[in-house]
């Protein structure tokens, strides 16, 4: 005989009770696991950013995403701290919060990851000091100004450092062009410190009445034929009584890492933003699978190997430096062909690599030398600073200074970019060597 009808009623809302009693069980869980979670993940971004204070970890630039990380975990353990508290006040609950708490663990969690993530691995950046650009892969973005840290980076309205200079010269003005990569551009050197920036400064000096104005038409990673082309595309629109072609050992092999030139990567082309960007796993993702695809392997690092600034100074018999000679020198005819042809004197300066200053290395250097051979043979001016470099580093105060470096590292403190005082010894020894060749008076 079935129950009664008060009976049923009964056994529905004890059901009830127990069913709510579950789910309220259910919700707590869910704060729980999410609260602790989320603490924990908490202390390890305090402890990141305790470990940034003391200079180690990451760098400044990621500091602001670190910040919203630690935001994003704050509130997250607020609230669900709070919603648990709340909780633990209620001895029932219906389904709907117990499916909401359960259904939000996964993106709190997957959201929290993906914010941890975005510390690790930064965004690509919707500008830089450099563009695309469809011959040479980039160029200097024009208008750019940046300060890294106490040093300031501006790139004027036509995409050259230094000040804005108009085409058209005025009468009896003087002109110097450069033509080169990072180290005529002036990486690690302020607005001013330059060898080029330095240049009329020390002319001023010697003579106040001549001072030249100095053209700065380089850019960060370029070579000989890169230089090429912003020489005919650009630069001698400003029509330059001189062009003075930059030149150091890497032009010789840093092309090679290029895909146009058998390489694996693009230079320094900026990568487009994807849509993405904001996502730390979507940053996390895009540069696992760069590495699965190339990047960082076996192959590539044999290439840097094989086509390296070493290789350039203790190995110039080598079949692929032969090689790579022979396109940097068409490259650098090329050049001075068309120079010829707007009637612009061409003259080159080479600069030394900080393995090439040591008091063991020999007083002469294959490189330099063959340049120095080319240079004769095409009839174009050439200074090597590395003989004044060389006398700088082994000055016994220099030596004392620096612990005795017999690597050149106190004046190219990164094997290649010159200190303050190694663009001033630059400025001067180039203002000296164009006096002697008659493009200054």
């Amino acid at each position: 005989m079935p129950p009664p009808a008060a009976g049923r009623a009964r056994i529905r809302r004890g059901t009830n009770m127990t069913d709510a009693s579950l789910h309220l069980r259910r919700f707590k869980a869910c704060l729980a696991l999410t609260s602790g979670y989320l603490l924990i993940a908490l202390f390890v971004l305090l402890v990141w950013t305790a470990a940034i204070s003391w200079g180690v970890g990451l760098p400044v630039r990621e500091s602001k995403v670190l910040g919203g990380a630690l935001a994003f975990h704050g509130a997250g353990v607020a609230l669900a701290s709070g919603l648990l508290l709340l909780a633990n006040r209620r001895t029932a609950i219906s389904a709907t919060y117990s499916g909401l708490a359960l259904a939000a663990m996964p993106f709190v969690f997957l959201l929290s990851i993906d914010r941890i993530a975005a510390v690790s691995y930064p965004p690509i950046p919707a500008q830089t000091t450099l563009q695309a650009h469809p011959v040479r892969g980039w160029t200097n973005r024009p208008g750019w100004v940046e300060t890294v840290g106490d040093r300031t980076v501006r790139i004027n309205r036509k995409g050259l450092r230094g000040p804005e200079v108009p085409y058209e010269k005025a009468a009896g003005e003087r002109r110097i062009l450069f033509l080169g990569d990072s180290i005529a551009f002036g990486v690690r050197a302020d607005e001013g410190e330059s060898f080029v920036d330095q240049l009329p400064r020390v002319a001023a000096k010697y003579n106040p009445s001549e001072t030249p104005t100095v053209i700065n038409c380089s850019a960060t990673g370029y070579s000989p034929w890169q230089e090429y082309d912003f020489l005919e595309s650009e630069c001698l629109n400003y029509d330059p009584d001189v062009v003075v072609q930059v030149f150091c050992l890497n032009d010789v092999v840093e092309k090679f890492q290029l895909q146009q030139f058998g390489g694996q990567t693009r230079g320094l082309e900026p990568r487009v933003p994807s849509a993405l960007e904001w996502s730390g796993l979507f940053r996390m993702c895009r540069e696992v699978l760069a590495d699965l695809l190339g990047r960082g392997f076996a192959e590539h690092e044999q290439r840097k190997q094989t086509y390296s600034v070493t290789r350039v100074i203790e190995e110039p018999d080598a079949p692929e430096i032969h090689a790579a000679w022979a396109i940097v020198l068409e490259n650098l005819r090329k050049i001075h062909a068309l120079t010829r042809e707007k009637e612009v004197p061409l003259a080159i300066v080479c600069f030394p690599y900080a393995e090439q200053l040591s008091p063991y290395a020999p007083d002469t250097s294959p490189p330099q030398e063959q340049l120095a051979a080319f240079a004769e043979k095409e009839g174009i001016p050439f200074l090597d600073l590395m003989p004044v470099f060389r006398w700088y580093c082994r000055q016994e105060d220099v030596l004392r200074r620096t612990g005795r470096n017999w690597e050149g590292l106190a004046i190219l403190p990164d094997r290649i970019h010159p200190t303050p005082e190694g663009h001033r010894l630059a400025a001067e020894e180039i203002y000296a060597f164009l006096v002697s060749e008659g493009f200054l008076p």
